[in-house]
């Protein structure tokens, strides 16, 4: 499972973030990815409702998956957050996670894996593209910051707070990153 509990990968579109995200993921031997947004996962089976997903769940219960849901409604979302909670053992990757919370509200479940999920073993690997957007809650417990190249103030001013060398920031090569452990 991965070192970090929770990763954070930030970047504007087309920057890298989902090729990363799916590096970082790749040996995960049992890896559930929202992937509500941008279809380019496909590594793994495909479920587009929660009711699918749940029946498969119940049904086959694999010891090791890569399971990939492309459902978005909030209610379905919240209760595969439940869902993942109660599997475990797990890592848990969301795509595009500023469409499931904002910096003032993120939904209960999700709430839930980022304060305690590793006590169940959940990792958590979240992307956005700019870390204002994100949960507070989330950003300020990811214990690994990574970031493309950013140009935007508020987003800078946001991974400065957060200990990242702005400068350094600037002069990335496209597709480039830096990574902050905390």
């Amino acid at each position: 499972m991965l070192q970090h509990r929770i990763t954070l990968i930030l970047g504007f579109q087309g920057s890298g973030k989902t090729t990363l995200a799916k590096a970082v993921t790749d040996k995960e031997s049992r890896l559930i990815v929202f992937d509500h947004a941008n279809l380019e996962y496909t590594k793994g089976l495909i479920f587009t409702s929660l009711n699918e997903w749940l029946y498969y769940q119940e049904t086959w219960r694999d010891e090791n998956f890569r399971h990939i849901l492309r459902f978005i409604d909030d209610d379905e979302i919240s209760a595969a957050c439940a869902f993942v909670w109660e599997l475990g053992n797990c890592t848990l990757l969301c795509e595009e996670v500023d469409e499931l919370c904002s910096p003032s509200w993120i939904d209960e479940s999700l709430k839930k894996i980022v304060k305690r999920g590793r006590h169940h073993h959940i990792a958590l690997v979240a992307v956005s593209r700019r870390l204002p957007e994100v949960s507070r809650l989330l950003s300020s417990q990811a214990n690994c910051i990574i970031t493309f190249k950013q140009a935007e103030g508020i987003d800078l001013s946001a991974l400065k707070l957060r200990g990242f060398d702005l400068d350094a920031i600037a002069q990335l090569a496209p597709h480039a990153y830096l990574t902050k452990t905390y």
